[in-house]
């Protein structure tokens, strides 16, 4: 019963320990009895229980051997001496219960085949506790889950302030891209939005967020300036015109050689109506457009040494529609450019033009030309340079105006993208919003296979009480009872009160032995009962 007990404790730890109701088996911050120490002691119970189990049956089966009567059923039935002493040594020395394996496999000294391998088995029953306890390892159990969150509050909210959702008198200006757009072009990470805090250091969050985007998509071009166009010139005052390749809706800027030289221009204005009448083109937002800058600059027209005075151009074409934005945990959000979806409604209050505000922000970039990408740079000899006192125009075409169209097309785009991010972070409740969370808890894992090794006990069991699984009176299984013992008497047919030689040993050994009974009267007319062990023959009984 206790094997069997053991048994189902162990089954029951390794598939499903919460069974118990014990929160330390699953979770190793609990402080309680651990999965180990239950293993181990359980697994020494069983070993215990098992060697009692079988010893008992091999001592009961010895007893049982000797009260076998070889008249009526043959010789050949009882036991020999040496089987007799290997199964009582069997029965107390684990040393004996190895030993026992070896020789005897005929004849007089042949030797139970079962106890053969039980013996091994019952010895190997000492490694279950630790090749269990192997089974049982610390590993972290992750839980992931999502929820989606509809947005709150107007998508446009986190980019309009006081000076860009009404037209001022046509003075309105786009102060939250203008500040987006210097952090950007000083390599600066938009702070972390609000929407995963509180975190332990066992728990991460994710958001991805649809937010609505103005995209900035540009194309630069280079080519030399032979005729020194924009550069500073004292002796004339020669005016270069610079246009988009448009018919409809094309922009144009002017660069002057002169003292003061105009040297770099930008502007912004409608979409480009390629394939639009012009009388639609300013109608600004249909089809997702929202506006168009234009730029052309000279390079090194004030304080650059042996300057080549390059002439740049970069067009860039702004669309508005939703972009995929991504934050995970604290760190800062990143958005997917190629996740952006371009709006495609043909009316003007569609797809983020939902209030006045929206149309007022949009007039900044088509028809105000108050944007932060409008404004002219202008040098003289004497030093003057009106490039220091814009920043804007200053960080983004750097000093002295060096930065190739290359550089300031692909800033643009950045800057743009840091509108979109900072927009975000400024007002969350503004999108929708994914939240991933997931938490690590520290939990055991089983790995069940090790509960193969219960295996060995089971067999050692089997094969040590098949046809041992018997149980007589304590007349006839005496067991350690040396009293008991000694009340049989004297070993019939073998020397008494000398010491045999190792030779006679094996004489012994070869010959059967039984337990006799036989009624006789004592003096007092009473009959009783006397036993002993006889070896020898049948007939001697």
């Amino acid at each position: 019963m206790i094997c069997i007990i053991c048994y189902a404790l162990l089954l029951i730890i390794f598939f499903s320990p919460k069974s118990f109701h014990i929160d330390s088996l699953t979770n190793p911050d609990k402080t309680s009895i651990k999965p180990t120490v239950a293993v181990s002691l359980i697994s020494v119970v069983l070993k215990a229980a098992t060697a009692a189990l079988i010893t008992r049956c091999v001592e009961h089966s010895l007893w049982i051997g000797l009260s076998k009567d070889p008249n009526r059923e043959g010789l050949d039935a009882a036991l020999t001496v040496g089987e007799m002493r290997r199964l009582a040594q069997w029965a107390v020395s684990p040393l004996e219960q190895f030993l026992y394996v070896i020789g005897g496999f005929q004849g007089p000294d042949k030797r139970s085949l079962l106890l053969r391998i039980a013996g091994p088995l019952l010895l190997a029953t000492a490694v279950v506790g630790p090749v269990l306890i192997s089974g049982i390892s610390e590993s972290m159990d992750l839980s992931v889950t999502m929820e989606s969150v509809a947005r709150t509050a107007d998508p446009w909210l986190a980019r309009m302030d006081s000076g860009n959702r009404r037209s001022r008198g046509g003075n309105s200006f786009d102060n939250p891209t203008e500040s987006a757009a210097r952090n950007a072009m000083m390599d600066l990470n938009a702070i972390p939005a609000p929407v995963c805090e509180g975190l332990d250091d066992r728990s991460t969050c994710s958001v991805t967020a649809r937010v609505v985007a103005i995209q900035a998509v540009c194309t630069s071009e280079t080519q030399s300036n032979p005729g020194n166009v924009g550069t500073i010139s004292i002796s004339g005052n020669d005016t270069t015109r610079f246009c988009t390749e448009e018919n409809a809706g094309q922009i144009c800027v002017e660069l002057v050689s002169a003292s003061p030289a105009t040297y770099a221009q930008f502007i912004s204005g409608i979409p480009a109506c390629s394939n639009t009448d012009v009388s639609d083109c300013s109608a600004g937002g249909i089809g997702g457009q929202w506006a168009r800058i234009y730029g052309v600059w000279v390079n090194g027209v004030d304080i650059t040494a042996d300057s080549e005075h390059r002439i740049n151009a970069v067009t860039c074409d702004l669309t508005y529609g939703n972009i995929t934005v991504s934050q995970n945990a604290t760190s800062s959000p990143s958005l997917d450019r190629s996740s952006f979806t371009q709006a495609s409604s043909t009316e003007l209050y569609q797809y983020g033009y939902t209030n006045e505000s929206v149309f007022q922000l949009n007039r900044i970039y088509t028809e105000f030309g108050n944007s932060p990408y409008d404004w002219t740079l202008a040098a003289v000899g004497t030093g003057s340079n009106t490039i220091y006192s814009t920043p804007m125009a200053y960080n983004l075409l750097g000093e002295d105006a060096n930065n190739d169209a290359e550089t300031v097309a692909r800033q643009i785009e950045k800057n743009f993208d840091m509108a979109t991010l900072q927009a975000f972070v400024r007002s969350p409740s503004s999108s929708d919003l994914l939240f991933t969370r997931s938490h690590k808890s520290p939990e055991y894992k089983y790995d069940k296979i090790v509960l193969l090794i219960l295996v060995v006990p089971f067999i050692a069991t089997i094969l040590g009480t098949w046809n041992r699984w018997r149980v007589e009176s304590n007349v006839i299984t005496i067991g350690y009872d040396p009293l008991g013992i000694a009340r049989i008497g004297p070993v019939e047919g073998l020397a008494h009160g000398s010491i045999i030689t190792g030779e006679q040993r094996e004489m012994e050994d070869k010959l059967k032995a039984w337990r006799w009974t036989r009624q006789e009267m004592n003096e007092d007319n009473t009959v009783s009962t006397r036993t002993g062990i006889q070896v020898g023959s049948a007939s001697e009984k």
